[in-house]
């Protein structure tokens, strides 16, 4: 609690600096004191005495700052920068909402650019995806048609080669009769074709009782020269005569 000195050395310091403003030249309005609690009875007490006239106000002290302007106001530096927040603070709250509104609407919209984006991303992908697919197929296909043409070139090669291993019935049945000997009676003569290549199988008898070897040694000769080869031969002697089989091979000159 403050004593009754210090409501007089407050009420000396208001008559002070009431004194100073009518030196200045300044034209004395009113004071305001704003009475909250019976706290400042004392000091209006202590006006009195003064001669300072306290009446009682007509409006809160907040209201009649409120109504005057700040360059007629008697503030002091940090009041003066109290009071320019507390005016400032309004419009610093629609800053905010708005800066708030701007932000949300922000996020809507790149929202929805990014919604934009990523589906026309995904569209870019399915359609990269399907033509991958495409590509990828059409490279299948070649593929197969090109190990189809291979394997058909691998066949044409191996019919190829059969054939240049092949000789013709025709031709096959003259070099028969020019290679056998007089001694010599064939009995069967063929071609045989598989997958492992072509033989040619001949079988005949020689009637030479004294040399029968030698005239098969001789047919064979002759049919080397005629470029058939022997690969298997079989004989077998008798009585009389010799019979023989030979397995043959045979390439076009």
């Amino acid at each position: 609690m403050r004593g009754a000195d210090d409501y007089i050395r407050i009420a000396a310091y208001i008559t002070s600096l009431l004194d100073r403003y009518a030196d200045a030249g300044r034209q004395r309005g009113c004071l305001l004191v704003e009475r909250r609690t019976d706290e400042s009875q004392p000091l209006i007490d202590a006006l009195t005495v003064r001669g300072i006239p306290v009446t009682e106000p007509v409006l809160p002290a907040t209201q009649l700052f409120e109504g005057l302007r700040l360059k007629r106001a008697d503030i002091d530096g940090v009041s003066r920068l109290h009071y320019l927040f507390q005016q400032a603070l309004p419009w610093m709250a629609v800053g905010m909402v708005a800066l708030c509104l701007s932000s949300a609407f922000g996020a809507l919209y790149w929202r929805h650019e990014a919604g934009a984006l990523e589906a026309e991303l995904y569209q870019a992908q399915t359609q990269s995806v399907g033509s991958t697919i495409t590509e990828m197929g059409s490279a299948l296909r070649s593929a197969d048609e090109l190990v189809l043409s291979q394997r058909e070139r691998a066949d044409f090669v191996r019919l190829a080669e059969r054939v240049r291993q092949t000789p013709d019935p025709a031709s096959l049945i003259r070099h028969l009769r020019e290679a056998v000997p007089a001694s010599i009676e064939l009995v069967e003569a063929g071609i045989v074709s598989d997958d492992t290549g072509v033989l040619i199988i001949v079988a005949g008898r020689s009637a030479s009782v004294a040399a029968p070897f030698a005239a098969e040694e001789q047919f064979v000769m002759a049919l080397k020269r005629l470029g058939y080869e022997v690969v298997r031969r079989e004989i077998t002697s008798g009585l009389g005569n010799s019979l023989f089989r030979l397995a043959l091979t045979w390439s076009a000159p």
